[in-house]
Formats: structure tokens, C-alpha cells, sequence
């Protein structure tokens, strides 16, 4: 039986006072950034909160909210949006009595809202998954699909499913700069639609979109934003969408008109039924939420 020497103690003890002192010393030296208060890991862009190009003056978010100035303001908001996004209480049955969950996502099968022929879908964002897309295009929906971040040029994947690299944005420009990111390793540009714009060229605008699903890394927020101003979600019955606030993006100053975004979303008849939070992401001091909603629009429902 071997011995517990306390000389072997010594040498322990020195690294973990040597990794403290390094600990506190980074703590207090950290980058801060006015637009990004609580950004403080290593891997934080504190430096640059986010690429102004991405933003583009013209986009719809731009007066629909008062810009928020201080810290304070900024640190109230990011605890309103963590609410909205993580910690509201869904009461499904209300919202929709026979639901089917789909991975992360929920789906309601109400009368008047089952996704059936003709159905059509709308889904952004798909970074060479096409898991959604071939679901409902093997329900015998017409199925369209989106993602100007993968190099495969427009293409009919299946009779039911076409692709086309275009991206949901506010605004419709070919000149779009992408904020970098695992999806996006170099500078490049992008051609970017609105919903209307895309409804309107794939002559949908006297159809309804049974389904409409979003994932495109925090360009939803202009996107759903430019829906609610154009009043092209009277058309949508479900949607589904993946919010995004990272320490970089949005800017911290526009976080009320994010609230805006989800509060006018509700009143236009949007109530969530489902969510799925990220849970490695639920730490609101470092603004780094990710959530999955699925909302289905009430106006639509029967008496």
C-alpha cells in the first residue's frame, strides 16, 4: 500500500494558486465594449459589436422602437428578451388542441390548420439539412426552399421540394454582407429577398402558406420584422422560427426593437404553442440566447 506523502501536496497547491492569480487577472482585464456590457469570455468579438454593412440604414427595425442608450436600459431589455425568448410559460392546449411535436419543432392539427394538399411551405435556412423540407414535400406539400450560404446553385431537389440560393432579409438587395460565422469563414454577398418579394415572383400571393419555418442566424429579426410591416403574415397559418441574440449581433441599442418585433408578432395573431431553448445558451449575462418557436396564427381559427 502506498503512502500519502504531503510533500506531494505542494506542487498542487502552487498550480492552483498560479491558475487563480491568472483567473482574477483576466477577470479584471477583460475587453469591454459600451454596445456589449456583458461580454466577457475569451471568445467574445467585444472589440466590434457587429459589422455595420450587415445592417443596412434602410432596414425595417430602424424607428419602429426608441434606441437605448445606457447600460442600464440595455441590461433591462436583455432581461426582458430572456423572458420572452426562455422562460414564458406556453399554454399550449389554448392555443391548440391537437398538436404534433417534430423534433424541436410543434405543429398544430386543428381543423383549418392541418398541413395537407395543396399545402405550401416556405422554410429559410437550411445548410445542406433538407430533414424539414423533404417532410412535408413527401406530404405532398409544394415546398421551397432557401439558403444563400450553401454552394449549390438553384436546383429541383425532388417533384415537391426547389431550392434556390436566395436569402430572407427586410430589404431585397444582391449586395447583402453576412456577419461571420461558422456558416459564413470569409467575406461574401449575398442576395437577399423579402417574404412579399418572394411570394409575389413565385405568384403565391393568392395562396396561404401553411407552413413557414426560419433559421438564418439573427437576419430574422429584420425579416419578420418587414413581414409584420408589409402585412404579408396574414397570408402565413404556422410558423416556426429560430430566435438569435449573440454577444456581437444584434447591436445592444436596438434590443426594445426586438420586444417590438415579438410583441407586435402576438397582437398580429401569432401565439406561441411550443419552445425549445438551447440550454447551453441560457446565460443572458453573456446575450447569447437561442430559442425555437412555434407559433400558429389565430386568426385563422374557427369558431
Amino acid at each position: 500500500m502506498k503512502m500519502f506523502h504531503s510533500r506531494a501536496v505542494v506542487p498542487g497547491l502552487a498550480m492552483l494558486t498560479l491558475v487563480a492569480l491568472l483567473l482574477v487577472t483576466w477577470t479584471r482585464t477583460a475587453t469591454w465594449h459600451p454596445l456589449v456590457p456583458f461580454c466577457a469570455m475569451p471568445s467574445c468579438n467585444c472589440t466590434m459589436p457587429f459589422d455595420a454593412r450587415a445592417y443596412n440604414k434602410s432596414d425595417p427595425l430602424a424607428g419602429s422602437a426608441p434606441v437605448l442608450e445606457t447600460v442600464e436600459e440595455q441590461k433591462i431589455a436583455a432581461r426582458t428578451l430572456e423572458r420572452l425568448l426562455l422562460n414564458d410559460t406556453v399554454d399550449q392546449k389554448r392555443v391548440c388542441r391537437n398538436v404534433q411535436r417534430l423534433n424541436i419543432r410543434t405543429y398544430c392539427l386543428d381543423t383549418g390548420f392541418q398541413v395537407a394538399p395543396p399545402c405550401l411551405v416556405y422554410s429559410f435556412g437550411i445548410n445542406y439539412d433538407f430533414h424539414f423540407d423533404d417532410h412535408w414535400g413527401q406530404k405532398g406539400c409544394d415546398v421551397f426552399s432557401f439558403d444563400p450560404s450553401m454552394k449549390t446553385p438553384d436546383h429541383r431537389r425532388s417533384p415537391n421540394v426547389m431550392f434556390y440560393k436566395i436569402g430572407l432579409g427586410g430589404v431585397d438587395t444582391d449586395a447583402f454582407v453576412p456577419r461571420r460565422n461558422m456558416y459564413v469563414t470569409k467575406e461574401t454577398t449575398w442576395k437577399m429577398r423579402t417574404l412579399k418579394s418572394l411570394v409575389t415572383t413565385l405568384d403565391h400571393t393568392n395562396r396561404f402558406i401553411d407552413m413557414l419555418k426560419i433559421d438564418i442566424e439573427v437576419s430574422e429579426w429584420e425579416a419578420v420584422r418587414h413581414m409584420l410591416d408589409s402585412g404579408i403574415l396574414t397570408q402565413v397559418k404556422q410558423f416556426v422560427v429560430e430566435w438569435h441574440i449573440f454577444p456581437d449581433m444584434p447591436p445592444r441599442e436596438r434590443f426594445q426593437q426586438l420586444i417590438k418585433v415579438l410583441s407586435d408578432l402576438e397582437r398580429a395573431g401569432f401565439k406561441p404553442m411550443g419552445r425549445h431553448a438551447h440550454p447551453l445558451d441560457r446565460h443572458w449575462e453573456l446575450l447569447n440566447i437561442q430559442s425555437d418557436v412555434s407559433y400558429v396564427n389565430t386568426h385563422f381559427a374557427k369558431p
